[in-house]
């Protein structure tokens, strides 16, 4: 049982590199596969690297953006995305005792802003204000003894054989950097997706519009993803690391092999890269991917796909199609509009590039939906 333990971490640790390159990334220990500064450092990992990146302060950081301001942006961009169509028709029935009555009503479908995402590197540094309140209400915060007790648990089993000391802190940590003779560095993002605030506003447009608009199935301000809550998972790959999707190199990177902004799964804290927005872009998307119904054995509140008579959800988020999901940038730079993620890859994007290394997004999704206008559903179209 105890060299299946040390196999099992062996893999992990080169699951978290990801590639060979990770040997030569600033702070890895190549005598020991669990010495990657500044995430699992001990003493027998010996001298800290040469150049370790600036000490992290875990001093609550300023928010960025507020509730206002997030309802604000959703609605001024919500004629851009709500990529409104005309779908068909629906016919009703409603029968009492032998009389039948029949109604029609029209078809839409739009999409609706169900998310909101925000990626961050700092322990208590949530970008959205409202956040830090809800994470704290919860007893998620970093040093809570609920995400304190998780992390030990895992860190726990480590204890004997590598002597990663059992009372670990939960830390974040700046991307480390690559030196000139290096290619690439190692990237840490937090991520949390929360009901959309701006839904309370969205809804009571969409319910006034007389069928003309459907509205989300998401209730606002609902936690449905915390990384700190999901550490094994986030932090150590546990159980992704066994997932086939998680060696199959190249075969599901998001944006393919002309636009690679790095692989989908496994879907987890880490990756290799030079660049700070794609890695905040990457970790996004791979969040989205398991919220909204791509299997995953893992702490997290999936977005609600049931249909029923007169209102369809998309499934879940596919890159391939920007109806399960499209995103709308709020910092730093706001969009008054939607697109699919990745970014193309004809621009630098520097306007979308954070000093701060926050990063928050809507994200909205499609449902079909008609008024009702009977007891039953007997016919639609589109």
């Amino acid at each position: 049982m105890k060299k299946f333990i040390v196999f099992v971490l062996l893999i992990i640790s080169s699951s978290i590199s990801l590639t060979s390159e990770a040997d030569h990334l600033p702070g890895h220990n190549g005598d020991d596969p669990l010495c990657v500064w500044p995430v699992f450092w001990d003493d027998h990992c010996g001298d800290p690297p040469i150049d370790p990146p600036p000490p992290q302060d875990d001093d609550e950081q300023e928010y960025v953006i507020d509730t206002l301001e997030v309802t604000s942006m959703t609605l001024n961009a919500a004629m851009s995305c709500l990529d409104w169509e005309l779908r068909g028709i629906c016919i009703w029935m409603t029968c009492f005792l032998v009389v039948c009555e029949f109604d029609t009503s029209l078809k839409v479908k739009n999409h609706t802003p169900d998310l909101l995402v925000q990626a961050y590197n700092r322990n208590e540094g949530e970008p959205w204000k409202e956040s830090q309140d809800i994470i704290e209400l919860l007893s998620l915060d970093h040093d809570s003894s609920m995400v304190r007790s998780i992390m030990n648990a895992a860190a726990g089993i480590m204890d004997n054989d590598y002597n990663i000391n059992s009372s670990l802190d939960v830390a974040g940590g700046q991307r480390s950097t690559a030196k000139e003779t290096q290619k690439s560095s190692l990237s840490f993002y937090y991520v949390d997706a929360f009901g959309n605030p701006g839904l309370l506003a969205f809804d009571t447009l969409a319910r006034s519009s007389f069928g003309l608009i459907c509205s989300s199935n998401t209730t606002p301000f609902t936690l449905h993803y915390n990384s700190n809550l999901d550490s094994a998972a986030w932090r150590w790959n546990i159980p992704e690391l066994f997932y086939p999707q998680s060696w199959l190199v190249g075969t599901d990177a998001l944006g393919g092999l002309s636009n690679n902004w790095g692989p989908i799964y496994p879907r987890m804290a880490f990756n290799v890269a030079q660049d700070p927005l794609k890695s905040a872009v990457l970790k996004a998307f791979r969040v989205a991917h398991f919220v909204t119904g791509n299997s995953a054995a893992r702490i997290f509140v999936e977005l609600d796909h049931s249909s029923q008579d007169g209102y369809w959800p998309y499934g879940p988020l596919d890159q391939n199609d920007g109806n399960t999901g499209k995103w709308q940038m709020l910092y730093p730079k706001e969009d008054d509009s939607c697109q699919q993620f990745p970014y193309n890859a004809t621009s630098t994007h520097e306007d979308r590039r954070s000093d701060d290394y926050n990063y928050v997004w809507n994200f909205w999704k499609a449902y079909k939906c008609c008024e009702r206008k009977g007891s039953n559903l007997i016919f639609h179209t589109g």
